[in-house]
């Protein structure tokens, strides 16, 4: 369902930094799966991507949705454990409690919105890629 909302934030500063939530992993199937993280595909113009953390909604009063400064809430999402670089298992007919966020920079204008996000997971023997929509527009604004 997070998949198909359109995000949006209007409040970045240029040279300032934020944390971008992805969507929650949930498996559909009748067999657990992991997995083995999760990225933007590309960013606009005017946001580089830093880097990744993967978070428990238990750790962090809930899953972020959206966009958030860093260092917001008192620093919550970069005080809790960093899931990412390991297998996160989801249950069958499951979603995940651990969710992943995008380090992003804002360098200048923002031409373009962040638009797909990809997952890597395995099912039994095999590894999977797949990518969903996860629509996030980032623009200059007050803060």
């Amino acid at each position: 369902m997070q998949s198909e909302v359109d995000g949006s934030y209007d409040a970045a500063e240029l040279g300032h930094e934020y944390w971008v939530a992805l969507p929650a992993p949930a498996n559909t199937s009748g067999q657990p799966l992991s997995v083995l993280g999760a990225t933007l595909r590309s960013a606009p113009k005017g946001v580089r991507i830093l880097g990744y953390r993967a978070v428990s909604a238990h750790d962090t009063e809930g899953q972020l949705m959206g966009v958030a400064l860093i260092g917001a809430e008192k620093g919550i999402l970069e005080r809790s454990h960093n899931y990412a670089g390991q297998p996160v298992v989801v249950k069958p007919h499951q979603r995940s409690d651990v969710y992943y966020l995008a380090r992003i920079k804002v360098t200048g204008p923002v031409h373009g919105k962040l638009t797909t996000c990809r997952f890597r997971y395995r099912q039994g023997a095999r590894t999977f890629r797949q990518d969903l929509r996860c629509v996030n527009e980032i623009k200059i604004g007050t803060p």
